[in-house]
């Protein structure tokens, strides 16, 4: 998301974006994509990225879970993630979820192919053109 934002704000030098988007949440990314996508892209580009970024927004707090989480197993052997910064229900207690198997490789597919998603909508807004370090765009499924 960075990478685009760069790019949305006038092809920016890697350093430069890095530096607009490294203190950035995504939440904030997301809302600033938004922004730039809606004065930046024309109407059919937009239309293309803001399911992509609801998608995004839907499994970011799972995906923050997973990676700042504090992990254990419970009693059974599934694994659990504890998070101090979700709002429990008491300031006594803290919130846990767990990710069996099935949850996990669901949200690994669906974030591989969020990336996917946006590549492919990065590349055809011109993305490739401009961004020395640019992947190869993604296969066509």
């Amino acid at each position: 998301m960075g990478d685009l934002i760069g790019f949305l704000l006038g092809d920016l030098e890697f350093a430069l974006a890095r530096a607009v988007t490294s203190r950035l949440d995504a939440t904030s990314m997301i809302r600033m994509l938004r922004y730039l996508a809606a004065i930046s892209l024309s109407e059919n580009h937009f239309h293309k990225l803001s399911p992509i970024l609801d998608k995004i927004d839907y499994v970011r707090d799972d995906r923050n879970l997973i990676v700042h989480g504090i992990w254990a197993r419970n009693s059974r052997g599934t694994p659990l993630a504890f998070s101090l910064r979700q709002k429990a229900p008491t300031p006594t207690e803290v919130v846990a979820e767990t990710f069996d198997d099935s949850r996990m490789r669901t949200l690994i597919h669906t974030i591989v192919a969020l990336h996917r998603e946006l590549l492919l909508v990065m590349y055809e807004i011109g993305w490739s053109l401009h961004e020395k370090s640019a992947p190869p765009p993604p296969e066509e499924a």
